[in-house]
């Protein structure tokens, strides 16, 4: 540094790679200089050179600093804007990711997506050796709901529904808009006696409260449900569950709508 042509610029660019690489112990590194700037007249006259001028360490290792503090700053500025740049792009990533997995209407988990999670639902139970119930829910002659009142009125239908069966399940369960008026409910590591209670629990809140008004009178919804219990049956994949759901649910629908009915391997009881 000291013989090139731009010495105190040199010495810059050096104590900037210096403390690229590790931390500089300052009054070490003066001391250094001082003992190197000592001996250059004697090693002048050995090499037959002239001799480099002589430099102020102090106010150079000043500058210095104060260009290190300066890239420092820009440094940590970078990275703050990184920062935030991948916070806006995980809340983004978030977004999108919550939309691709939520019915619009409902604001329940949507078809493609429960169905992907009762997958995994299923192969951990049958790995665990642990129960896996999946209730199946159609709300009942809603078809004339929709051509009586309408379909706008029919999504008010839906999504009142959807936000009573949400405040019903437990924290570990999922519920789902499965199509149209039908609704999927996953309660993982339960048994059929306690899906049960949870249908039930439907049944008696859709018999106690209105859903909605129409005209300015209460309306009434009723619901066929159908019950699986992944321990009493033969199923081979998360599909077969929800087609045994689906057939109890059916059974209900013949025998008059508005019950609750269990699969079993034999057909689905009432």
């Amino acid at each position: 540094c000291w013989l090139a042509a731009a010495s105190a610029a040199a010495f810059r660019a050096l104590l900037q790679e210096l403390a690229a690489g590790a931390s500089i112990d300052i009054v070490r590194l003066m001391k250094v200089m001082q003992e190197i700037q000592d001996q250059l007249p004697s090693l002048s006259r050995l090499f037959d050179i002239t001799c480099p001028p002589a430099i102020d360490s102090v106010s150079l290792l000043d500058e210095a600093k104060h260009l290190l503090f300066e890239q420092s700053l820009a440094i940590n500025q970078r990275l703050i804007e990184q920062r935030r740049e991948l916070e806006a792009l995980y809340a983004r990533h978030m977004a999108l990711d919550a939309k691709h997995r939520t019915d619009h209407l409902t604001q329940l988990a949507n078809r493609s997506w429960i169905e992907r999670q009762l997958t995994q639902y299923f192969d951990d139970a049958k790995q665990a050796q642990q129960p896996l119930s999946v209730v199946f829910i159609d709300l009942d002659h809603f078809k004339q709901i929709n051509d009586r009142f309408g379909h706008r009125f029919g999504d008010k239908v839906l999504v009142q529904f959807a936000a009573t069966l949400k405040y019903m399940i437990r924290e570990n369960d999922l519920a789902g808009r499965y199509g149209g008026e039908e609704f999927l409910v996953i309660l993982p590591n339960t048994r059929r006696c306690q899906a049960n209670i949870l249908a039930n629990r439907i049944r008696q809140h859709l018999q106690q409260h209105a859903l909605i008004k129409a005209n300015g009178k209460p309306l009434y919804i009723t619901a066929s449900i159908g019950i699986v219990d992944s321990t009493e049956g033969t199923f081979s994949c998360a599909a077969d569950l929800v087609d045994a759901a689906d057939q109890a649910m059916y059974r209900i629908k013949h025998a008059g709508r508005d019950g609750v009915a269990h699969y079993e391997e034999s057909g689905p009881s009432p």
